[in-house]
């Protein structure tokens, strides 16, 4: 718990959150769509790992179109066409008033028409044919270059995603946790102070006002005060899994993630934590490799955490940090915090 206990003292005392609060985006009332919270399960990322690339590569390799020639459409001359061809013209061409005299006529004009004109039209349609082969070679040749090419840039593309992805150490770690911040659907604006140290990404989150935050994810009013108090903590400790889920695609080597979220008391600048949580990759991967329908709190008690609410009514109780002397451990003091604001985007 220490560790999550140092990360809220070292947040209270000192300036993360005010700036959270500086760059905090403003809320507007068309922002309020309403979500149904109790699907918050939709926003987790399923887990990434390298079986997720492999499967990814084999598609594009099974997917290689093979072109294969086309057969010439011209059908081989027949003799027998021929003949009859040159029988008609033998009856248009060979007329007499001998009229005993034109079958030997007609006859003697097609012994000697008929099979030249057939060697002639035979030659010809081995030459188009010829012709026709070597155009359709060359053309499935560089289909299929094509192809192969297309495939193999694709897989290279991957392999090297999941080089990245399985690399002990990940270049401009801070980018990509900043550009993956970014990406991450939210009903309602959030301000998040984020650094990474050792295989740990750490994420200090500034939360909207409790109302807003059930306006944004439910279309209706909640019945009583327990139960927007249970909505409540489901949309609160829910938006945490979404957040982690998306840190820990980032590659292997983030091993963990600690969450911290807080929100100011409405009206005055009191800020009260309300969770801390530290997801370990294994456990939290091993549970949502199906993402089903789940219960964001009883999850929680799966890892280590800080949290407490009143089981019958669900009563939030801020984490009051007591520390001796006022002393905590100073390692966040050398960490470079940033921050980032997320606007509401669904």
């Amino acid at each position: 718990m220490d560790i999550l206990r140092n990360f809220i003292a070292y947040a209270n005392g000192s300036t993360l959150r005010e700036r959270e609060r500086d760059i905090f985006p403003a809320e507007a009332s068309a922002n309020a769509k309403g979500n149904s919270g109790d699907k918050i399960h939709l926003r987790i990322q399923k887990p990434v790992n390298a079986k997720v690339f492999e499967d990814k590569i084999r598609v594009i390799l099974s997917s290689v179109s093979i072109y294969e020639p086309q057969t010439f459409p011209v059908k081989r001359p027949e003799f027998e066409d021929i003949e009859k061809v040159v029988i008609a013209e033998a009856r248009k061409k060979i007329r007499s008033l001998k009229f005993w005299t034109l079958p030997r006529r007609r006859d003697d004009y097609v012994g000697e028409n008929t099979f030249p004109r057939y060697k002639e039209a035979v030659g010809k349609w081995e030459i188009d044919k010829a012709d026709f082969e070597i155009a359709e070679n060359k053309r499935v040749a560089e289909l299929n270059k094509s192809e192969q090419e297309r495939a193999g840039i694709e897989s290279k593309a991957i392999e090297d995603d999941l080089k990245a992805f399985m690399s002990p150490s990940i270049e401009n770690i801070r980018d990509k946790i900043k550009s993956t911040l970014k990406s991450v659907q939210s009903p309602y604006g959030l301000s998040i102070a984020y650094a990474w140290s050792e295989n740990t990404v750490y994420l200090d989150v500034l939360y909207p006002e409790r109302d807003i935050m059930l306006k944004c994810e439910y279309h209706t009013t909640p019945r009583t005060i327990t139960e927007g108090n249970f909505r409540y903590i489901n949309i609160l400790l829910g938006s945490s899994y979404v957040l982690a889920s998306h840190i820990f695609n980032i590659g292997e080597t983030v091993r963990n993630v600690v969450v911290t979220g807080h929100s100011q008391i409405l009206g005055t600048k009191i800020e009260e934590t309300l969770y801390a949580v530290n997801f370990d990759r294994e456990k939290f991967q091993t549970e949502f490799r199906t993402i089903k329908k789940f219960s964001p709190i009883d999850s929680f008690f799966k890892y280590q955490y800080l949290f407490d609410a009143t089981p019958a009514r669900g009563n939030i109780h801020p984490i009051r940090i007591r520390l001796e002397n006022g002393l905590f451990e100073n390692r966040f003091e050398h960490m470079e915090f940033e921050f980032l604001a997320i606007r509401p985007t669904i």
